[in-house]
């Protein structure tokens, strides 16, 4: 069952003009939406917070075309459907929204929220590869279709968002999707952030091609020869290799296991297993994309007797 979602605050009283897809030839126009919003799921709303939270809204009031208004007929409070649903217009015409993923690792429902500040749709994504956003954003293609024609459409886009990497636990973003949607090129907002001071003004623009990927490299590692306690620092430097940044690192102590995979940091704290022996550290770092550097080591002498 899809939960409950906190309402929207702040709205961003404005429309704005989705992307033009690069075939449109059959679309009269390009889709407006009115008072987007990023809403990604929240991990801490979970039957268990430490489980990842893959799913995101792009939230709007109403959509814009044929020189009207369109929404869907309220059907109760929290409805998501399959990928279309009726909409009828201000001026009393009937139409139907559909929306597809055209790029990306996702999968799309469109859902709608009757909340207490007003009812809000829009597509709601799962992500099916989430480590493959930073180079290959979801891009999900809204059509508006009356007696088989398609007079409107627009693409709205889901990107990694670099803000989202580092959060602490008791961030609302903390292990969540870790994107912001993008219409007409822009970010739009979240809905915890408040609207921004001026209005945004948005002009089409050609959709983004997925970028050149390389497993990043580790530039430097630093750590003592000789110590006299078994706990370590050990400091990590990595260069990203294309468009994918650096975004985890693991370490083994002697020949015990890998530990996990961890948000990078600039050094962390190893235990040493051995006293009075020397022990060799390995580490490797991860990029967003999931490609692994090649392994460094270095050896320290533990004197703790």
């Amino acid at each position: 069952m899809i939960p409950r979602r906190l309402p929207l605050r702040a709205l961003l009283l404005c429309a704005v003009a989705l992307v033009v897809p690069v075939s449109t030839a059959s679309a009269a126009e390009v889709l407006t939406v009115t008072a987007p919003a990023t809403d990604n799921y929240k991990a801490q709303w979970n039957a268990n917070p430490q489980v990842r939270e893959l799913r995101s809204w792009l939230s709007f009031d109403v959509i814009g075309a044929a020189g009207t208004t369109w929404k869907p007929v309220a059907p109760g409070d929290i409805v998501v459907t399959g990928g279309s649903v009726t909409v009828n217009a201000a001026d009393g015409r009937s139409a139907r929204l559909s929306a597809r993923v055209i790029q990306g690792a996702a999968t799309v429902l469109l859902r709608y929220d009757h909340a207490a500040r007003g009812a809000k749709f829009g597509p709601l994504i799962s992500l099916t590869n989430p480590d493959t956003l930073a180079v290959n954003p979801v891009r999900v293609q809204l059509t508006l279709t009356s007696n088989d024609v398609n007079f409107a459409t627009g693409i709205a886009e889901y990107r990694d968002e670099a803000a989202f990497d580092s959060l602490p636990s008791d961030h609302l973003e903390y292990n969540g999707p870790g994107g912001r949607w993008h219409v007409g090129g822009s970010a739009i907002r979240t809905d915890w952030e408040a609207k921004p001071a001026s209005p945004l003004t948005l002009t089409a623009s050609t959709p983004s091609a997925p970028a050149t990927v390389r497993p990043p490299r580790i530039t430097s590692l630093w750590m003592p020869l000789r110590v006299r306690t078994p706990r370590v620092t050990v400091s990590i430097r990595g260069a990203a290799v294309g468009a994918s940044r650096i975004k985890y690192a693991r370490i083994q102590v002697g020949a015990g296991r890998w530990s996990r995979w961890t948000p990078i940091r600039s050094s962390y704290t190893v235990r040493l297993r051995s006293a009075n022996a020397t022990t060799r550290v390995r580490v490797q770092l991860r990029n967003a994309a999931g490609q692994n550097s090649l392994i460094a080591q270095r050896y320290v002498r533990c004197v703790c007797g």
